[in-house]
């Protein structure tokens, strides 16, 4: 289901994730994938033949970022993909320090902002992982419900956007 709230009924029940229909490949694969990294960490506290370096390899080749949508609308300019992230790189610390603020402060109508702000940023860069999230602490801010789910659904945000602005500072290079 797509409602509103199903989500939230899912964990509530015990489930790890959700993905709603229609879903976007990669957020499913990405979900799978930490999933599986989850369950790796589990097995690792038993005897397993799955090592720690294993574990560490399928997290090292995680990627947050996917520029296939940023290329396309960039036709073929190098000079329009690499403005786009450098003002990834401009905006996104600010953002990320306006939601822990705001978070603190339980400013909903401020937080909310930041988070719809974000959005078009992240379908950008390709953070399909987050855009979830990101919708989420819009909505439930903005229509102060199901508070509770913000805080951790905000450090999601947070600690996903630091890796991808991480992984995009070597993606840069590349055009250099």
């Amino acid at each position: 289901y797509a409602l509103v709230g199903e989500r939230e009924k899912c964990i509530e029940l015990g489930m790890n994730d959700y993905v709603s229909k229609p879903f976007n490949q990669i957020d499913l694969y990405n979900k799978i994938k930490n999933a599986m990294v989850v369950n790796l960490n589990l097995q690792n506290n038993s005897t397993n033949s799955i090592t720690i370096a294993d574990n560490n390899k399928i997290q090292s080749e995680k990627k947050y970022t996917d520029l296939t949508y940023l290329k396309e609308i960039a036709e073929g300019s190098d000079e329009f993909i690499i403005e786009m992230i450098n003002g990834f790189f401009e905006q996104t610390p600010e953002m990320l320090a306006n939601l822990s603020k705001y978070l603190n402060e339980k400013n909903w109508p401020m937080l909310r902002g930041v988070a719809h702000k974000m959005l078009p940023t992240i379908n950008f860069m390709g953070i399909h992982s987050i855009i979830d999230a990101v919708k989420t602490v819009e909505k439930n801010a903005g229509e102060l419900q199901n508070l509770d789910s913000i805080p951790e659904l905000t450090n999601q945000i947070i600690e996903v956007c630091n890796l991808a602005l991480s992984e995009l500072k070597n993606e840069l290079n590349k055009f250099q």
